[in-house]
Formats: C-alpha cells, sequence, structure tokens
C-alpha cells in the first residue's frame, strides 16, 4: 500500500514573523490563500488520480496552520472531513509552528480527523533559531512535541541544513533530538537563499554563505542514517521542484537539485558498496586498490572543521597532495566562520593512476533488472541489490557505476528478492558474465 498526501498550500497565514529564509510564496507557488471551492477542486482532481487501495491524506501545508484565524481553521478542516467521511481520504495531516501548540489548539484538531503534526523545527539549537529568525526556542520545540503525543496525534519535525550559523555538528544534534522527542517521521530541507527574504540581504551583504551542492548531500548522509538506524520515515529530502525554482525567478543561490534525495541515497550506496568491497577477499586478489577509484576528500564526507585522519584520502589525480591551512576565515560554512587548526602540513605519495579507455555504456543488452558496462580493466564485479534499489545503487547520472568501472571490465547491477533495504551482495568473476 502506498502513502499518498493532496497537499493544499495556505502560504505563511498565521505566521507572526517571517522567518530569516521563508518566503512561501516563491518556495511553493502558491501566493494566496484558497478558498472553500479551490480547496474541493484541489481535492477532487488529485483523489481523480490516485488508484484505489492506497492510503491518502489531506496536508494543509505552508503556514502556521494552528496560528490562522480559528474560523478558517474549521472550514478547512470541515472540508477535508467530507472526503473522510465518505471514505475518500484517511486522514489528515497538517503544519505548524511549535510556539502555536496548545491543548486549546490540540482540542480543535482532535474534533476531526488530524492524524499528524509536523512541527517545523528547522534546528533544535537555539543560536541557529535566534540567528534564523525562528522567534521561538528549542524548548517550545520540546514542549510542543511532548503536548502532541501526550494528545494522541503522530509528531512528525522538520529540519533544515545550513541555517546561519549550523554546522554539521549542530544538524546532527537537531537530528538525534528529532528523534529523542519521539518524532515518527521528518523531513530534511537543505537551505536555499530565496528571493525578498532577509537571508537574501545577508548573502548580498557577505554575512552568510549557503552550502554548497556536494556540502549539502555530504551533510545529509549521517542524518538519514541516524533516522533510518531509529526507524524515523523520511518523508522528503529536499525542497520540492516547484515551477518557481525551477524557473529560476525565486531562487537566488543555494543547494537545489530536482534530485537532491537521489544524489543523497547513491552517496549512501556508494559508501554500502565500498564496505562490501573491503570485506569481499576475493577482490584484493585482483589488485583493487582504494586509491584506483577516484575517492575525494568528499566521498568521505570530511567536512572543513575535521582532521584527516590518513594520509592516503588526500588523493587527487595520483599526485601527492599537500595540505595546509593559512587562515582559518578561509573556513567558512553558512555564514559562521570555523576555526581550524594544522600543525603540520600532510602529504601523501601514491602511484601514479592506471588510464583506461572506458567504452559507451551497453545498457541495451541488459535485462530490466541489470544494468552493466565495459571497460578494459580484468574482471568482472556483480553487485545483487533489494528490488526498487537498482538506480540508486547505479548512482545519481550513474556516479557509482564509473567509480566501479576504473577497476573492472565490467559492472553489472541486478536485482535480488532476497535482499531488504540497502543490503548488497558482491561477487567477483575473472570471466564474462551475463
Amino acid at each position: 500500500m502506498r502513502h499518498y498526501n493532496i497537499p493544499i498550500f495556505i502560504p505563511e497565514n498565521g505566521c507572526p514573523n517571517r522567518c530569516m529564509f521563508c518566503n512561501q510564496g516563491r518556495i511553493s507557488g502558491c501566493l494566496h490563500q484558497p478558498d472553500q471551492d479551490e480547496i474541493r477542486e484541489i481535492i477532487e482532481s488529485r483523489l481523480a488520480t490516485m488508484l484505489p487501495g492506497n492510503r491518502v491524506e489531506i496536508g494543509f501545508f505552508g503556514g502556521n496552520f494552528t496560528g490562522i484565524d480559528r474560523g478558517l481553521q474549521e472550514t478547512c478542516l470541515s472540508i477535508a472531513q467530507e472526503y473522510i467521511t465518505k471514505g475518500f481520504v484517511d486522514g489528515i495531516r497538517l503544519s505548524t509552528r511549535p510556539d502555536y501548540i496548545s491543548t486549546d489548539s490540540l482540542a480543535l484538531l482532535g474534533k476531526y480527523s488530524v492524524k499528524t503534526i509536523e512541527l517545523g523545527a528547522q534546528s533544535i539549537d537555539d543560536e541557529v533559531l535566534r540567528l534564523s529568525g525562528r522567534g521561538h526556542s528549542a524548548t517550545d520545540i520540546r514542549y510542543a512535541s511532548a503536548l502532541i503525543l501526550k494528545s494522541g496525534f503522530r509528531l512528525g519535525l522538520q529540519m533544515m541544513t545550513g541555517l546561519p550559523g549550523d554546522t554539521l555538528e549542530k544538524s546532527i544534534f537537531t537530528a538525534r533530538q528529532i528523534v529523542s522527542l519521539g518524532a515518527s517521521e521528518t523531513r530534511i530541507y537543505p537551505t536555499l537563499v530565496i528571493r525578498d527574504t532577509r537571508l537574501e540581504e545577508l548573502y548580498h551583504s557577505g554575512l552568510y554563505s549557503p552550502l554548497s551542492l556536494d556540502e549539502a548531500v555530504a551533510w545529509t548522509v549521517p542524518l538519514i542514517r541516524i533516522f533510518e538506524t531509529s526507524g524515523i520515515r523520511i518523508l522528503r529530502v529536499g525542497l520540492h521542484p516547484s515551477d518557481y525554482l525551477l524557473k529560476g525567478n525565486s531562487l537566488v543561490v543555494g543547494p537545489f537539485h530536482v534530485a537532491f534525495g537521489e544524489m543523497v541515497y547513491s552517496e549512501l550506496w556508494k559508501d554500502e558498496l565500498r564496505e562490501r568491497l573491503r570485506e569481499a577477499p576475493e577482490i584484493s586478489d585482483v589488485g583493487f586498490r582504494m586509491s584506483d577509484v577516484g575517492f575525494r576528500i568528499s566521498d568521505f564526507g570530511f567536512q572543513n572543521s575535521d582532521l584527516v585522519a590518513e594520509p592516503a584520502c588526500l588523493v587527487q589525480s595520483g599526485r601527492p597532495v599537500e595540505a595546509t591551512v593559512a587562515e582559518p576565515a578561509c573556513l567558512v560554512q553558512s555564514g559562521r566562520p570555523v576555526e581550524a587548526t594544522v600543525a603540520e602540513p600532510v602529504e601523501a605519495t601514491v602511484a601514479e593512476p592506471v588510464e583506461a579507455t572506458v567504452a559507451e555504456p551497453v545498457e541495451a543488452m541488459a535485462p530490466r533488472n541489470e544494468m552493466y558496462t565495459e571497460s578494459p580493466v580484468k574482471g568482472c564485479l556483480i553487485i545483487e541489490v533489494p528490488v526498487g534499489q537498482l538506480n540508486a545503487a547505479v548512482g545519481h547520472s550513474g556516479k557509482n557505476k564509473k567509480w566501479l568501472m576504473s577497476s573492472f571490465r565490467k559492472v553489472i547491477f541486478r536485482e535480488n528478492k532476497e535482499l531488504k533495504h540497502r543490503q548488497s551482495r558482491i561477487k567477483f568473476s575473472d570471466v564474462d558474465t551475463h
């Protein structure tokens, strides 16, 4: 059974202030409050595209639902309740601010079939909240979360990475707090600089620098691991690509990509494959070396403040790399300088890279449940992955496949119904295998 949301955006209604990063109209593309007829039209048009037998919820997003006029709340909830009563929809979810949760607001929601309340926590670090202009504290998040769970609702907590004052360590802390507060689900959004926001002003004045796309991906990888290990459902990774974001008239700068989530899960798969390769004894028999596959520092998730544990990590284009830090001010993450001290230059000497000419991928010959490509390096690597994970394992734009092709003449990805989640099985053959 699949789960579907029918999103109805109520842009910034009920918000007591506009956060540093927020312009919901430009993010969602919804610039006005839909009236009753428009709400019904949205619901019915979405229902018409859905197959029966799936779980469907109506979601009120984009603003501070419990902060809008009480009469408007009841109007929206009553319309949604009509479709629940008819059996077309299973429940209601909504997003709101932590400081607008109270026993009275939850009592109103309890009169309707509201199942899940998502709080826009964004961060559970007080400094980040203050610098982002959120207008509430981490204590407000903790109090609201406890009250929501006590009242019998499911709790969702959204977070953002790369906010003013944020660091990787603070984002990891927020993720762990989301787990400890009892959330059932989460969303992870990298911070973007949106037009007509205070964050845009900070960016143009040189007081804020967003994460790069590579940094945003690297920060998100450990967060996914924390949530997955704790059994928290991840509803979304990266902002939904609205027309306003895609056409470029809302986004100023920042780590936006239509396939951001796929990029993150590709990195997770790369880590999985790397571990399986290290554990496979037959791989060392064919002279497979980790330096052959073109690892970059960013592949290991190192950040500006991290220390390099092994010189071998500093391999670029087969040449020794000398790492020095001249000025701490060079290390700026999300507009906040990060102090770093490197006592001695780290030098790594590696062998010259093995040059190879890679043939064009031969996708047409592969069955539907496997992908393979060829390169002139001897040996065939066979990678089995769970059903539905083939694209992520191959990597965004074939990244992981290309990475492996530098060491194996042929790389085959194929599905195995016995495997679950992100499990894989690695086999090696020195003969052609199809």
